[in-house]
C-alpha cells in the first residue's frame, strides 16, 4: 500500500519537463539585425579672421575672411556671411552664401558694423560664429567715431509703473565734438525713429499699459561719423 503511493508521486513530478515547455526568445536577440540610424552632424562653427574685432577700417570696400569649418561626414560646406548694425542681428543689413573662405562687401563710410558666419551642409547648419564689431571711415578721413552709447535708465528689462518715462544714456567722443542723437523707440510691432538730432542725452516718452518697449540710440558727430548703440528694452505694467 505505501509503496504504490510513492510511485504515483514520483511519476507526477517527473512530468515537469514535458513537450509543453515554451522556448521564450529574448527581445534583444535580433537587436543586431536592426539597421543603425544615421545621424548627420552640423559643420563646426566658423572662426573669423578679418576684419578683426574692434578694427577701424579706412577703406569701406572689405574682403571678409574666416577659417574652414569641419564636417564629420565630409559633406560640401557653404558659408553664410551676415553683416548687421545690430549686435543681436535682429535685422541683417547684408549677407552672402558662398563655398569660398572669403566674401567682398562695400559698406557705408563712417559707420559701425557687426559680422558673423554660419556654416551649412545639405542637412544642418552650425551655430553662428562670434559676432565681431568693426568701423568704417571715409578715404583720408581721420575722424574717430563716437563711442557706443551706454545705458543709464531705465535699466535693462525694468518694469515701469508710470505712464511717462525718461530715457537716459551716456555717450562720448574722443575728439570732443558736439554729439547729436537719433532715437529709435516703440513696441516690437512699431519700433521706429521717433527723434533726430537730439542734443541732450535724455528724452521723455509716454507708455501704454502691458507693453514691452524697445529703444536704441545712434550717436552722431559733426563729421558725419555715427555709432549704433545696442537695442535695450523695458516693460510697462
Amino acid at each position: 500500500k505505501y509503496m504504490l503511493t510513492s510511485l504515483i508521486v514520483l511519476n507526477f513530478y517527473s512530468c515537469g519537463g514535458s513537450k509543453d515547455d515554451v522556448d521564450v526568445k529574448s527581445p534583444t536577440d535580433n537587436d543586431n539585425d536592426m539597421p543603425e540610424e544615421t545621424i548627420n552632424l552640423s559643420p563646426s562653427i566658423p572662426i573669423l579672421i578679418y576684419p578683426d574685432n574692434g578694427l577701424v577700417c579706412i577703406d569701406n570696400q572689405l574682403e571678409f575672411s574666416w577659417e574652414a569649418s569641419i564636417d564629420n561626414e565630409n559633406d560640401p560646406i557653404l558659408y553664410n556671411v551676415q553683416i548687421s548694425q545690430d549686435s543681436l542681428f535682429n535685422s541683417i543689413l547684408m549677407e552672402n552664401t558662398t563655398d569660398q573662405l572669403f566674401s567682398d562687401f562695400t559698406l557705408n563710410k563712417g559707420d559701425t558694423f557687426y559680422w558673423r558666419v554660419i556654416s551649412l551642409d545639405a542637412n544642418e547648419r552650425s551655430e553662428p560664429s562670434l559676432a565681431w564689431k568693426f568701423y568704417t571711415e571715409g578715404d583720408g578721413n581721420i575722424n574717430q567715431l563716437p563711442f557706443q552709447p551706454e545705458l543709464v535708465s531705465p535699466q535693462l528689462n525694468q518694469i515701469i509703473s508710470t505712464d511717462l518715462v525718461t530715457l537716459q544714456w551716456n555717450a562720448t567722443d574722443d575728439e570732443e565734438s558736439g554729439l547729436k542723437f537719433d532715437i529709435y523707440f516703440g513696441s516690437a510691432q512699431n519700433f521706429s525713429l521717433i527723434a533726430e538730432d537730439v542734443n541732450d542725452n535724455i528724452y521723455e516718452v509716454s507708455l501704454e499699459s502691458d507693453v514691452r518697449y524697445f529703444w536704441r540710440i545712434i550717436s552722431k558727430d559733426n563729421d558725419e561719423g555715427k555709432t549704433y548703440g545696442p537695442i535695450w528694452s523695458f516693460k510697462r505694467e
